[in-house]
């Protein structure tokens, strides 16, 4: 990164956030003033972000409304969200300072930003394919922005393990070596379970029922407010478009966070012990009647989970001993 100058007279500034930007080998006062602003856009940003963890913790949704408004309107916290955005950019795909700050400017949560959104379609893991959307800087920010609004309503539950951590354990890594401890322990019943296409089964109408105190913040988050344009075998365009135009679509950190704080809403008291990563469940019980009733109970809480239509279905069923495969990995156990 080029800055001529700017740390001696910026001390402070948290330079690593400027990561990637493309400023000229000699930085002229018109840059030096950007980088003055974005220094304030950075502290309203930072300020703006605790008040909304705090009213989260409130559970006050009143509150909640209050400061989703301001956000909603903050000029600086679209430019800093840009920031953060621009920094995750690969080299070739970053934009210089002023431009992005143009593109920022145009931004209002409200409003659908006027550009085109990429589908195309990738196999899935146990057959079958999935669309995705590649979107462009203003759509990603605007994702940072809506992210950003609504990380502090997750509240993630032991059996989501895409924010567990123990140890050198994290995530998939973690819940594997859960899983073996589990088995080993006895539990050698279990269920492999799936939500029938998941992101797709949103509904723009009813994703104000995720979070009801964020319940008037306009998310255009879903596949019809989207300029799509698919990409991909001339047959199987028209599906993609489709897919790309219901739901949430894939693609969007956004997307994965609404689905995150979905699943975060089951509640599980059974005595069969459970694993979830995205959509994915795992059901591991001492006897298989144990098992069989864990799953039915957790088909009915699927079912009335809030923000769309889900619907839970049984990928696999059996004993450990006659082997599995989840999140990647096969799992057997010879004396189970």
């Amino acid at each position: 990164m080029e800055i001529t100058g700017l740390p001696l007279a910026y001390p402070k500034f948290p330079y690593t956030k400027l990561r990637g930007w493309k400023f000229p080998a000699s930085v002229d006062g018109a840059d030096v003033d950007r980088v003055r602003l974005l220094e304030e856009c950075s502290r309203k940003y930072g300020r703006l972000s605790e008040r909304m963890r705090m009213a989260a913790k409130s559970h006050d949704a009143t509150r909640q409304m209050a400061v989703a408004r301001e956000w909603e309107k903050s000029w600086a916290a679209r430019v800093w969200a840009g920031v953060e955005v621009n920094a995750r950019l690969s080299p070739q795909n970053r934009l210089t300072l002023q431009t992005a700050m143009g593109l920022t400017e145009e931004l209002y949560l409200n409003r659908r930003p006027n550009e085109i959104v990429i589908a195309r379609q990738k196999p899935k893991a146990n057959g079958g394919f999935r669309t995705y959307c590649e979107f462009g800087f203003q759509h990603r920010v605007l994702h940072q922005l809506m992210r950003t609004l609504y990380l502090p309503f997750l509240v993630p539950k032991p059996f989501q393990y895409e924010f567990r951590r123990k140890g050198k354990f994290a995530g998939i890594s973690l819940a594997i070596k859960e899983i073996r401890d589990a088995i080993l322990g006895g539990y050698v019943w279990f269920a492999h379970l799936d939500i029938d296409a998941y992101f797709p089964s949103f509904k723009e109408q009813e994703q104000h029922l995720i979070v009801p105190g964020l319940r008037r913040v306009t998310l255009h988050n879903t596949g019809g407010h989207l300029n799509i344009v698919p990409k991909g075998p001339k047959l199987s365009l028209s599906t993609i478009s489709s897919d790309a135009h219901r739901g949430a679509p894939q693609g969007s950190a956004l997307s994965a966070l609404l689905a995150a704080i979905v699943i975060s809403r089951l509640e599980w008291k059974c005595e069969c012990l459970l694993f979830n990563w995205a959509d994915n469940f795992l059901i591991l019980g001492q006897s298989k009647i144990a098992v069989e009733m864990a799953t039915k109970a957790l088909k009915a809480q699927v079912a009335g989970l809030p923000g769309g239509d889900f619907s839970l279905s049984a990928i696999e069923t059996g004993r450990a001993r006659d082997g599995f495969v989840f999140l990647g990995h096969s799992i057997r156990y010879a004396h189970g």
